[in-house]
């Protein structure tokens, strides 16, 4: 299956720690803002959604999976987040 890119931003109230392990094991990620990352990976959204939404149960918080087109974003980021996104 072909990897595709996403953006996944969250407010999470408990278990962030929890969170980004779980995003680390679902593809790349790379940190491009303090609550939001791009996911490289083989997964679907759905696949995506399936991993995370444990950690949101009851009320811990919200989120948003967004599939991106690197060639068609805009934005104000780090060096290090546009050497990633030129890698992958």
């Amino acid at each position: 299956m072909e990897k595709k890119l996403y953006f996944f931003a969250y407010d999470i109230t408990n278990n962030e720690s929890d969170l980004l392990s779980v995003l680390r094991n679902i593809g790349d990620v790379c940190s491009c803002l303090t609550k939001g990352y791009f996911i490289y990976t083989e997964k679907t959204d759905d696949q995506i959604f399936d991993c995370v939404k444990s950690i949101f149960d009851n009320g811990n918080g919200r989120f948003v999976i967004m599939e991106v087109d690197k060639n068609k974003m805009n934005g104000w980021i780090s060096t290090e987040t546009i050497d990633w996104l030129k890698n992958i």
